[in-house]
């Protein structure tokens, strides 16, 4: 009795990871192309602030305007590792397309971007987590403990102590997550209703940034478990 097993996912979760996976991949590939021909442009004696823009619209001109520091046969590695940073950054963009496709067309994930600064990326992720039962997590403070977005709690000679959140759970959603509180408190007179209040309040707590953040990405879940369960969209309660 009490033994939690571990959930299977089904098809559906299965076939959104993978496209998850592949354009997290293509992504961590991009950027390593990217930081090795900064670092060889730096180690020839022409380095430039890392830029995406920069590879793609100015880094022929600088190449050209350095020739004299480059050899002809590294002049011409430096072109290939472009050509395959272009090719890769055009992989990611359509495999980032593929899952805001799948974001807009499916009930669930529409719904779970009504709330605010939730994205296609996110909402996917969460698909990949919940499945098709959110009923599964008893209450809307399970499912945040899944993420790992609750403190750890310590009881000694009966005093209970909270401390850093768990981190348990998927690191990429929960980072997802995270970013979204970061962006609502970026924008908090952008809220309203009692969610709004709340956000200005938490903002205004004198807490550390960090410790805000987090609350807010647990505050972020836990409406997300209640419009998931209640199958409704988002809309802010006005303060009475």
């Amino acid at each position: 009795p009490g033994t939690t097993y571990v959930y299977i996912k089904s098809q559906q979760q299965q076939s959104l990871q993978f496209l998850q996976n592949e354009y997290k991949s293509l992504q961590e590939l991009r950027i390593q192309a990217g930081n090795q021909i900064h670092a060889g442009l730096e180690e020839f004696g022409c380095p430039v602030r890392k830029s995406s823009k920069f590879i793609k619209t100015r880094m022929v001109a600088h190449l050209e305007k350095h020739a004299e520091l480059i050899p002809e046969d590294v002049m011409a590695s430096f072109k290939r590792r472009r050509e395959i940073w272009l090719n890769l950054l055009q992989q990611e963009e359509e495999a980032q397309r593929r899952m805001e496709q799948v974001a807009a067309t499916d009930a669930n994930a529409k719904r779970i971007m009504t709330v605010p600064c939730v994205g296609p990326q996110t909402a996917v992720g969460l698909l990949v987590h919940i499945g098709v039962d959110i009923g599964r997590f008893k209450n809307s403070r399970q499912f945040a403990a899944s993420l790992g977005l609750v403190p750890k709690q310590n009881s000694t000679g009966g005093n209970s102590r909270l401390n850093h959140i768990t981190k348990c759970g998927p690191k990429r959603l929960r980072s997802n997550l995270v970013q979204c509180a970061q962006l609502v408190l970026m924008h908090t007179d952008k809220w309203k209703g009692n969610f709004g209040d709340w956000v200005r309040k938490m903002r205004d707590s004198g807490k550390k940034h960090g410790v805000i953040v987090c609350a807010i990405a647990a505050k972020l879940a836990r409406i997300i478990y209640r419009l998931m369960k209640d199958k409704v969209d988002y809309t802010p309660v006005l303060s009475c």
